[in-house]
């Protein structure tokens, strides 16, 4: 399972810890390295093989079992590819076209008409809500057939929660478009982006199951003190544009435990959410926690770094030295600035025309400066 995260802490108990991960790949060579000092040990399997971009992912058989769905790379970008059950996957055909931004997920509607996923821009974590008809032609310039936007929403993040069975033309997703901390939760149509509010999120919940015929069972709740003490040496990750973490949250941690003199890295993408999606990113925060655990458990890293992935790595990296918090603004400090000119108490006329087209309108208009106590009015 890749493990991704935009804001991340990790933090080492003196017992040590553990790490699981499993990944799938096919017909990728087995390139090993080992560390000077792991004389005698198995070779260490390479990081390109875990965290890299599979061949094949996600396969995901349609509801009426005719289709497969899975994603692939495209340009070096993960993209979603339909065929026949019975096809080979060299027939697959791609019906999406991202070139920036891996499609991370995906589901199949009820009926089998549409693929369903979800995509931001750059990286902005602003996720709507994508369909998709495998069936429709594709389009000249993309060579997909096109994405319908279902959410069509500016600077929110949607989250689908649930395609029920009982109505395969309805999906429950979750639109933090009232409040940006909060999902309300809607009830969207496919095939036309309709949306209906189910209910206002006024309890902080932070997701909804769904029962067969679409009646919200069991919600999870973010609990109200999530306060923990930091003891151990700390590596924080975080995405610059992540919209629930802010950075300036991960700068408070990483400069408050660097001035007690604490143990703690830090790495800031610049062009990253609340979910590291880039590859290049996710391979260098991941030779990054690698290195990490190094150092402070003792288990074995690998050497060989990809050239690319250790430019990126050293470009995202911070020395928690050079963090500096904003400090706040006391407002009472604040005054108006001075004129560079006193103001004339006297009245100033101007003569305006407003033209639009061949119709034009002429406007005189006056203002007066008047004085009302210390002010100018």
């Amino acid at each position: 399972m890749k493990i991704q995260f935009a804001a991340a802490l990790i933090a080492l108990g003196a017992a040590g810890a553990s790490v699981d991960a499993i990944a799938q790949t096919s017909g990728r060579p087995r390139a090993t390295t080992s560390a000077s000092s792991d004389a005698g040990l198995p070779p260490l399997i390479d990081r390109e093989l875990f965290f890299g971009n599979p061949e094949i992912a996600t396969g995901t058989i349609s509801p009426d079992g005719k289709y497969i769905a899975f994603r692939k790379p495209w340009n070096g970008t993960m993209n979603v590819w339909v065929k026949g059950v019975s096809q080979p996957f060299a027939q697959a055909k791609r019906i999406t076209a991202d070139t920036k931004r891996p499609i991370q997920a995906f589901f199949w509607s009820r009926d089998s008409k549409y693929v369903l996923f979800v995509q931001d821009q750059g990286g902005d974590e602003n996720f709507n809500v994508y369909a998709v008809n495998p069936a429709d032609a594709p389009e000249a310039a993309s060579q997909v057939p096109k994405a319908r936007n279902l959410t069509e929403a500016k600077n929110v993040r949607a989250a689908i929660y649930d395609v029920p069975r009982h109505n395969p033309d309805v999906m429950y997703v979750g639109l933090n478009d009232r409040d940006a901390a909060w999902h309300d939760l809607y009830e969207v149509k496919i095939s036309t982006g309709e949306r209906k509010l189910l209910r206002k999120n006024s309890d902080k919940i932070a997701g909804w199951v769904m029962d067969r015929v679409g009646t919200p069972r069991l919600a999870t709740r973010t609990a109200d003190n999530g306060d923990t003490q930091i003891k151990t040496p700390l590596l924080v990750v975080q995405g610059a544009n992540d919209p629930r973490v802010k950075q300036a949250e991960s700068d408070q941690i990483v400069v408050a435990l660097r001035d007690r003199k604490f143990p703690v890295e830090y790495i800031v993408a610049p062009d990253e959410g609340h979910g590291f999606a880039r590859p290049v990113n996710n391979m260098a925060m991941y030779a990054g926690i690698e290195k990490f655990l190094w150092r402070h458990v003792g288990t074995r890293y690998q050497e060989r770094v990809p050239a690319d992935v250790s430019a990126r790595l050293k470009e995202i990296t911070v020395d928690p030295v050079t963090v500096t918090l904003v400090k706040p603004v006391d407002s009472a400090s604040v005054s108006m600035p001075t004129p560079s000119h006193p103001l004339e108490m006297a009245p100033a006329a101007y003569a305006m025309t407003i033209a639009l087209g061949a119709q034009s309108m002429k406007m005189d208009t006056t203002n007066t400066v008047t004085e009302s106590g210390a002010r100018s009015l």
